[in-house]
């Protein structure tokens, strides 16, 4: 399963990075084979289902990150201009999903995050971090720069409920790695880096002091060097067994080909 060099790539998308902490496995299917995971069935009729195969849910989080992002400027919830990204949906489903989304655009106005007339913002930033030799390049979805000079970052999230464990983790590096790119950038390091998960409108924060930031640095470079490294499928699925991060199987949409996944 290795290559006969070890090769850092130069440049790297941050998803699949994140993917590969979910589960190589995953990483494999998706990013090495270019499956995509939003169109596996089992061979059954699947439920929340929009007619193009895409989940409800994954409609869901993309819509209200195309709301925040269009969004200058607090303003109140229209269901109108959001209507249509929900047509493939039924219509008890399309109900539930304008709700949710409305829910959350609510809790989001109301959160620290929304824009005010104080606070610039920067949305959908995108960046480049230079990692020792490796470039990683992500967006970020919102950095807030207060009149007192501290500046935050912020990830949103759309899941049910705050996640546990290993994916909490993945999302906890996420965001650290979104701070490492505005210290490069703006030559400050962030005073704070938060997940927001918008459905149960809980706020989760990271540490960002020099110890805890080199550990995720470390982690990222070991995740590249392994990629530049490893072209066989069976070395991702003995980089599973190590792992052994059961815990993410949950949020899989391989599942339904993955015979290590819970039955």
């Amino acid at each position: 399963g290795r290559t006969g060099n070890s090769v850092r790539p130069q440049r790297i998308a941050l998803s699949p990075l994140l993917t590969f902490m979910q589960c190589p496995r995953r990483f494999y299917w998706e990013h090495r084979l270019g499956a995509n995971g939003d169109y596996v069935t089992t061979g059954v009729e699947q439920n929340s289902m929009a007619d193009a195969g895409k989940p409800a849910g994954i409609i869901l989080g993309e819509t209200f990150h195309r709301l925040v992002a269009a969004t200058g400027e607090a303003r109140a919830f229209s269901r109108q201009e959001v209507e249509g990204y929900f047509s493939g949906l039924a219509v008890p489903e399309r109900e539930k999903a304008l709700g949710l989304l409305e829910t959350m655009y609510t809790n989001y106005l109301q959160s620290p995050f929304s824009p005010s007339p104080e606070v610039r913002i920067l949305t959908e930033y995108p960046f480049l971090l230079h990692l020792e030799g490796a470039v990683i390049k992500g967006t970020i979805d919102r950095i807030l720069f207060y009149p007192d000079g501290r500046i935050t970052v912020v990830d949103f999230k759309t899941n049910r409920q705050v996640p546990q464990g290993f994916l909490l983790h993945e999302y906890k590096c996420q965001i650290s790695v979104y701070a490492m790119a505005v210290q490069e950038i703006f030559g400050k390091t962030p005073s704070g880096a938060y997940i927001y998960f918008v459905r149960p409108n809980q706020i989760i924060s990271t540490s960002l002091t020099p110890e805890a930031l080199s550990a995720v640095k470390r982690e990222i470079l070991e995740i590249i060097d392994f990629i530049g490294s490893h072209d066989q499928p069976g070395a991702y699925l003995r980089a599973l067994e190590m792992q052994k991060q059961a815990d993410a199987c949950g949020t899989c949409p391989f599942i339904p080909w993955c015979e290590a996944a819970p039955q």
